[in-house]
C-alpha cells in the first residue's frame, strides 16, 4: 500500500540570485512589491531544505502556498482585464483560506509569547487535519464523478444522436455551441472512454484511500467520520476543532477574531457569486437605472484588498514554514 511517504515533493526551479529578485522586487507594481519580497523569502527558506519527502503537514502548506500563488496571479488577471467583478470573487476566496489560516494557527493565540512546544505540536496537528479535510473531499468528488447515474449522462451517445437526427434540433445546437462542438454517436467509443475515466477515478480514489490510511491522520479520520453524520458531505474545516463558531456563521467567526468589520464584503460577495442582488449591477441617477457590464472600476481599491489579502497568506505560510518543514523559528 503506497504511502504518503514514498513519495517526494518536487518544486519548480527558480533563480534565487540576489540580483534577480532585486530586479523582481524593483520592476514590480508598488501594490506587489512585499509580495514580491515574501515571495522570495519562502523560496530561499525552501532551498535550505533537503529532505523533500512528502508528509500530510508539508502537503498542506504546500496547498495554501499553491492557493496564494493561483489567487495573486488571477487577481493580476482581474487587474488587466479591468474586472472588479472578478477581484471580488477572488476576495471571496481569500476570505475562505483566511478563516482556515487562522483556524490552523488559533492555538499560537491562545498561548503566551514564545510558543510552547505543546502549541508546536498543536498547530502542526492543524496542518494534518486540513491535509486530511482534503483527502476527503477529494474523495467525494471522485466518488460523484464514478457515481453510475453520472457516468450513464456523461457517456451516452443517444443524448448526441437524438440532436444530430433532428434537423431543427441540431440547427439550434450550433447557433447556441457552434459549428466546431464534437458530438459522439458512437456508443462503442463513449463506453471505451468510460471504462477508461473509471479506472483512473477508482486508482485515484484508491490513492487517496491509502494516504489516508497515514497513521498521523487518523484521529482526524475518525473525526470526519463523526462529523459525517451530522454535516453529511459538507463538513466545514473549523468543526474539526473545539472552538468551533461556525455552526453560529462566518458573521460569528469574524467577530471572535476581532475581524467583524469586514462581514459586509463578505455579504457583497456572496451575494455576487449566488447572483441573489440587484444594485450591484446597476448605476442609480435621477429617473434612470444605468446597466453596466460586469461592475465598474473606478480605482484599485478591490484589487489592493486581494493583494493586502495574499499578502496575509504569504505571512502565515511564513509563520508555518518550520511546523510543515521541521526546521526551529531559530534556524530561520
Amino acid at each position: 500500500m503506497p504511502k504518503l511517504s514514498d513519495y517526494s515533493i518536487v518544486l519548480p526551479k527558480a533563480d534565487l540570485s540576489p540580483e534577480c529578485w532585486e530586479k523582481n522586487i524593483s520592476s514590480a507594481p508598488e501594490a506587489e512589491k512585499l509580495l514580491v519580497q515574501r515571495w522570495y523569502l519562502i523560496l530561499k527558506e525552501l532551498a535550505k531544505i533537503e529532505d523533500f519527502t512528502a508528509t500530510p503537514e508539508r502537503m498542506a502548506w504546500m496547498a495554501m502556498w499553491q492557493t496564494a500563488k493561483a489567487t495573486w496571479r488571477a487577481t493580476q488577471v482581474a487587474c488587466e482585464g479591468d474586472s472588479s467583478f472578478l477581484t471580488e470573487m477572488l476576495s471571496r476566496s481569500l476570505t475562505e483560506a483566511f478563516l482556515r489560516s487562522e483556524t490552523i494557527v488559533y492555538p499560537f493565540s491562545i498561548q503566551p509569547d514564545p510558543p510552547t512546544a505543546a502549541t508546536e505540536s498543536a498547530v502542526t496537528d492543524r496542518l494534518r487535519a486540513y491535509t486530511a479535510w482534503c483527502l476527503w473531499n477529494d474523495r467525494l468528488y471522485l466518488q460523484e464523478f464514478g457515481d453510475g447515474r453520472t457516468m450513464r449522462n456523461n457517456y451516452d451517445a443517444s443524448l448526441a444522436r437524438n440532436i444530430v437526427n433532428d434537423e431543427n434540433f441540431l440547427k439550434g445546437f450550433k447557433v447556441f455551441f457552434g459549428e466546431t462542438v464534437p458530438l459522439v454517436t458512437d456508443q462503442e467509443q463513449l463506453d471505451e472512454n468510460r471504462r477508461q475515466a473509471n479506472y483512473e477515478i477508482n486508482t485515484a480514489a484508491s490513492l487517496i484511500s491509502d494516504f489516508l490510511e497515514d497513521e498521523s491522520l487518523s484521529g482526524w479520520v475518525a473525526k470526519l467520520h463523526q462529523l459525517e453524520k451530522e454535516y453529511g458531505n459538507a463538513i466545514p474545516f473549523p468543526a474539526l476543532f473545539p472552538e468551533s463558531q461556525f455552526d453560529k456563521g462566518v458573521k460569528r467567526r469574524l467577530y471572535q477574531i476581532g475581524h467583524r468589520h469586514h462581514y459586509h464584503r463578505y455579504m457583497k460577495q456572496s451575494a455576487l457569486l449566488h447572483h441573489s442582488t440587484l444594485m450591484n449591477w446597476f448605476s442609480v441617477a435621477p429617473k434612470e437605472m444605468q446597466m453596466h457590464f460586469g461592475i465598474p472600476r473606478s480605482d484599485d481599491h478591490e484589487a489592493s484588498i486581494c493583494y493586502h489579502a495574499v499578502h496575509t497568506q504569504l505571512l502565515f505560510l511564513l509563520m508555518l514554514f518550520p511546523r510543515a518543514w521541521g526546521r526551529t523559528t531559530s534556524e530561520q
